[in-house]
């Protein structure tokens, strides 16, 4: 059975233009999405959660994302996030997940450290672009654990929300509804059980053998799939109804349209195919008992990197097809554009990782963190 809620789909929706002006998910959308636990969808059946089969996942991102753009990459977010509790303890897990639509957000590291310290850590620092802060109950500091000024590993502390200051500064033309905001803590004290290393064992299930960063490619770039079809669903239907000025005929009927809209369409449906395809073939090996080899990392790099570029270019090309109602915010397409572009600065997104899949095809040494 599909996880896919159309009744739900269609709220999110109706809600588009509202998370927008609101600059976050309203609350009386919310509580939908967290009894469904849209959130921690990939949180492990151990912990309560749905576990939900990864390829699977991905459609249901790219639905929500289709639907409302902002919501799409929280979802996204929050539920892979929620992976992590694959390495915690129990006691842990049940602090934090007693409700399995508990939504958690954390965001890149700024000046940060830990420090280890009688019953647990000590934690300092500041930390942005955290999506879905505004509706998470709880949060994730990465830190590195400090000893003597030296580096001896990377921590990754949870702790409440209301034991962080949340910085509300997320002014930005798009993705608007992600409330991405920062936030800071002081002196924290984070008992031990609640922190991990995170590492990868061999012996987990697939959702749990693949690199965080790799699940985050492929789950932004089903959400860079929603954003463009969203796109491209609207300038078609604008192209079959608008009549330019001293035009007799609907733009449709124009053959340089006509032909735009053939490559875009070409351009979505392929990018579509490669992500989803890319996705089921690595998981199909490993359902199989197959370890994660490099060729399954570089696989899933290439396809999470490449769709979102490409929907870049079909998002773009929708927005020309709709001439001089693109500009206007009361249209949708103005909405898909800016946040498809905000999707392009991500990390996941940079064209500076087409070097890394070079390198690996040209045989000289590929070992990057955005594989693992």
């Amino acid at each position: 059975m599909s996880p896919i809620d159309d009744r739900l789909i269609q709220q999110i929706a109706g809600h588009a233009d509202e998370i927008e002006e609101l600059g976050r998910i309203p609350a009386s959308l919310l509580t939908d999405l967290k009894s469904a636990n849209y959130f921690s969808l990939l949180l492990p059946t151990r912990c309560g959660g749905k576990q939900l089969y990864y390829p699977e996942f991905l459609k249901l991102v790219q639905t929500v994302a289709r639907a409302d753009g902002s919501t799409g990459w929280c979802v996204n977010q929050g539920s892979i996030l929620t992976t992590l509790a694959n390495q915690m303890p129990d006691e842990a897990t049940r602090a934090i997940w007693q409700d399995p639509g508990t939504a958690i957000a954390n965001g890149p590291p700024g000046k940060c450290e830990a420090v280890q310290v009688e019953g647990g850590y000590l934690l300092n620092g500041h930390w942005s672009f955290s999506s879905g802060i505004d509706h998470a109950s709880w949060l994730v500091g990465v830190a590195p654990l400090k000893e003597n000024g030296k580096t001896q590993r990377v921590l990754w502390c949870f702790l409440p929300k209301a034991d962080a200051t949340i910085h509300e500064e997320w002014q930005v033309s798009g993705l608007k509804g992600t409330a991405s905001y920062q936030f800071s803590v002081e002196d924290l004290l984070i008992p031990g059980e609640m922190t991990i290393s995170y590492s990868i064992n061999p012996d987990n299930p697939p959702l749990y053998r693949v690199p965080l960063n790799l699940l985050f490619a492929c789950g932004f770039g089903a959400v860079a799939l929603g954003v463009s079809r969203g796109a491209l669903d609207f300038a078609l239907q604008r192209t079959t109804e608008k009549v330019k000025r001293f035009d007799q005929n609907t733009l449709s009927a124009n053959e340089t349209i006509q032909g735009q809209v053939g490559r875009a369409e070409t351009l979505w449906q392929a990018a579509e195919l490669f992500l989803h395809t890319t996705v089921a073939k690595v998981w199909r090996d490993l359902d199989d008992g197959d370890e994660l080899r490099p060729e399954h990392k570089i696989a899933l790099r290439m396809a999470g990197t490449h769709v979102i570029r490409q929907c870049k270019d079909v998002t773009d090309i929708a927005y020309a097809l709709c001439s001089t109602d693109s500009i206007f915010q009361a249209n949708d397409i103005q909405r898909r554009f800016q946040d498809m572009h905000v999707i392009t600065q991500h990390i996941q997104g940079r064209t500076d990782i087409y070097a890394l899949l070079g390198r690996y095809y040209l045989g000289l040494p590929f070992e990057n963190y955005m594989i693992s």
